[in-house]
């Protein structure tokens, strides 16, 4: 009896799939019992109460004929109990890590194979339904610093199987305090609020835009929902917090995966930041690239990076420094009489137009409506004392590697080229401004002045506009974030050429727009005209025209000649 249980239980469960076997046992936890297998395979356990009706079925209706055949057939089931016994063990057993303590239950005297359903579990119940329900989860838990120190899933999600926690900053607070308390002074921290401005406030987009786009990465700043977390609860970010996972993978929550640039690649690539482009290009990227799997990955945290050349963390998470905030922030701005912008009053001056463009200030300078988001953001430096604190703390770093002279020197010529594409897009919001002034545009009701709006992005209304915001999203981003990455193509050829180009084509469309004005005011409906003295498009149609006609009768009579001549 016992060989024929052993033999069943092992052929029926090696012919299902892995999906049919999940649900199998997803069914048995809804009838009240949670697999808690030790040490053997679960996909076994899982089949017990099946397999044991399926024995008593088959002995009650076909006990003659086994009686009649018993010797043959015990010596054939013997041999295949063993064969698949050792085919189930080879292909579908996983075992609970070593550090795992069995839960004790009132069903079997010994170790048991099942429990009763409850409202709460330990975290080593829970190992024993999620190796089955999900395993790869339960691979990288066993196999991370969480698993190898016993910090089981309650730690993080709680006991209470109907109230689980999506868990947040506030969770891994309680081993990580420092980290978690730096981050939420950063930028990172900050990405969900800042991006939620623009995406409902100025975009207006809808949700699925918005989590599969902005929020993507944005959500690094973010929590889900802490409470009721179940299939009916969303599976997006809902409010500000901090998303560790973000970096550190759950549920490997790995330090040395966070250390690697492509761990930052996800999000700062691309359109409008492709800073990790950027340091794959510069000779940081390359060293990395060519002699990076001899880095030292695990030194210990608070230690100054111990490899060659510099990474993404070197630079902006010095020391294991969660804040990662810099003294350029996103766009290059910076607030009035802050740091260079004080003995410059050309890049001062510049720097006002573009913060005027972006609605930090108003067209006469004062606090613009989003000044208070920029301050409480973090989105541009104001403050002359952070600036320089920054500013000399990103310098130690470079000195680390190299003399003093040579870091000063090219962080001079870092800020210069920021100060140039500052002025670029300063004078294509001038160009912009100008036709709202002479009221060739109309204010669009969403703008907050009549003046140009940088933050419409893809939303502005006309085509001179949607040049403004290339400049500034896509060519000033990489022009100056190019400099300081050091990628001499990003800076110059994916930068600087393309902020002249553009400039060029608003000059041309600004001067296009306002004799189209013209021209419709004083005789409306009339064919527009390319520039002055050029003619209207209705005019150029019908020479077109007349030269093809005159260039056919040519050659009809061209080809009548040849043909009298043969002839």
């Amino acid at each position: 009896m016992v060989s024929f249980v052993i033999l069943s239980l092992a052929s029926l469960s090696l012919v299902m799939d892995h999906g049919l076997r999940n649900i199998t046992l997803k069914m048995i936890c809804d009838l009240n019992c949670s697999v808690v297998g030790v040490e053997q395979s679960g996909n076994l356990l899982a089949f017990v109460p099946i397999l044991l009706g399926g024995c008593f079925f088959i002995f009650k209706f076909a006990g003659k004929w086994f009686n009649h055949n018993k010797s043959i057939i015990f010596r054939g089931l013997s041999i295949a109990a063993i064969t698949l016994l050792i085919s189930q063990i080879m292909i579908s057993s996983y075992n609970v890590p070593l550090n795992v303590q069995t839960a004790g239950s009132d069903c079997f005297d010994s170790d048991p194979l099942f429990v009763e359903a409850q409202k709460t579990y330990s975290g080593e119940e829970c190992l024993g339904c999620h190796r089955q329900v999900t395993p790869n989860i339960f691979v990288q838990w066993n196999q991370s610093e969480h698993g190898m120190n016993s910090v089981y899933c309650d730690s993080c999600h709680g006991s209470n199987h109907e109230a689980l926690i999506w868990p947040t900053g506030q969770q891994c607070k309680t081993c990580h305090q420092t980290q978690v308390e730096q981050f939420i002074k950063g930028k990172h921290h900050l990405a969900w609020l800042s991006g939620d401005v623009i995406a409902r406030n100025v975009l207006q987009l809808d949700e699925t835009i918005t989590w599969k786009g902005c929020g993507y990465c944005h959500r690094i700043g973010s929590s889900g929902n802490t409470t009721n977390w179940g299939p009916n609860t969303p599976g997006v970010a809902t409010t500000a917090g901090s998303k560790c996972d973000s970096c550190h993978t759950r549920h490997s929550f790995s330090i040395i995966e966070a250390r690697k640039p492509e761990a930052c690649s996800n999000c700062h690539m691309g359109f409008d930041h492709p800073t990790y482009e950027m340091y794959m290009s510069s000779k940081h990227g390359v060293i990395y690239s060519t002699r990076g799997d001899e880095y030292v990955w695990d030194y210990p945290y608070n230690e100054e990076w111990p490899n060659e050349a510099p990474v993404c963390i070197t630079c902006h998470m010095d020391r294991g420094n969660h804040e990662a905030i810099t003294a350029y922030r996103f766009y290059g701005v910076l607030g009035p009489d802050v740091g260079p912008l004080k003995e410059d009053s050309e890049w001062a001056t510049d720097n006002a137009e573009v913060l005027k463009g972006l609605g930090v200030l108003t067209p006469d300078g004062q606090p613009g409506v989003i000044f208070d988001a920029v301050k409480d953001l973090r989105i541009a430096t104001l403050s002359d004392e952070e600036f320089n604190q920054i500013i000399e703390s990103e310098l130690e770093i470079c000195y680390r590697c190299h003399s003093q002279t040579y870091v000063d020197h090219q962080f001079n010529h870092y800020e210069e080229v920021t100060k140039q594409s500052i002025h670029l897009l300063a004078e294509g919001v001038r160009i912009v401004a100008e036709l709202y002034e002479d009221g060739t545009i109309e204010k669009p009701e969403s703008y907050p002045y009549n003046y140009p709006f940088m933050l419409a992005f893809y939303n502005s209304p006309t085509p001179i506009e949607q040049d403004l915001y290339l400049m500034l999203e896509k060519w000033h981003n990489r022009m100056f974030q190019g400099s300081f990455h050091e990628s001499a193509d990003y800076m110059h050829w994916e930068g600087y050429a393309p902020m002249k180009e553009h400039l060029v084509r608003m000059r041309a469309e600004a001067q296009r727009m306002r004799l189209e004005a013209k021209l419709e005011q004083t005789q409306p409906g009339a064919p527009i005209k390319l520039a002055d003295g050029g003619l209207g498009l209705a005019e150029i149609t019908a020479i077109v025209a007349i030269i093809i006609a005159i260039a056919a009768i040519l050659l009809a009579v061209r080809a009548e000649r040849k043909v009298k001549k043969t002839t």
